[in-house]
C-alpha cells in the first residue's frame, strides 16, 4: 500500500487502531467493534466517521515528551519532539485505555 496518498495513510491508521483494539488475537471481534463505533459516530450526525476518529487521534496525540538527561551530577528533564509513529501509538493507547476503563 502506498503511503503517498492521504487515503492510504488513513487506511493504514485504521488497521493499526484495529490491531491496538484487538485482544487475545481476535481481529474479527476488534473489526466488528471498530465498525460498530463508526456506525455510532455516523448515527450521531457526522457524515464521515473515519475523519472524526482521525481528528480524535490527532487531538489526543502528544507533541512533546520529557526525557531525562544527565549532565554532570545533575539530572535534567529535557523536552523532546515525539515522532509521528509514537504519537499515534500514545494517542490510540490513551483513547483505548479511557474507553476500557469506562466499561
Amino acid at each position: 500500500m502506498s503511503k503517498s496518498t492521504n487515503a492510504g495513510i488513513l487506511q493504514s491508521n485504521e488497521e493499526k487502531l484495529i490491531n491496538h483494539l484487538m485482544k487475545n488475537g481476535k481481529k474479527s471481534v476488534a473489526k466488528r467493534i471498530y465498525n460498530h463505533a463508526l456506525k455510532e459516530i455516523k448515527i450521531s450526525g457526522h457524515m464521515n466517521p473515519s475523519v472524526v476518529v482521525q481528528a480524535a487521534i490527532e487531538n489526543a496525540s502528544p507533541n512533546v515528551m520529557i526525557k531525562s538527561k544527565r549532565i554532570g551530577g545533575a539530572v535534567y528533564q529535557v523536552p523532546v519532539e515525539v515522532k509521528p509513529a509514537k504519537r499515534f501509538f500514545f494517542a490510540s493507547k490513551w483513547i483505548l485505555d479511557a474507553a476500557r476503563s469506562k466499561s
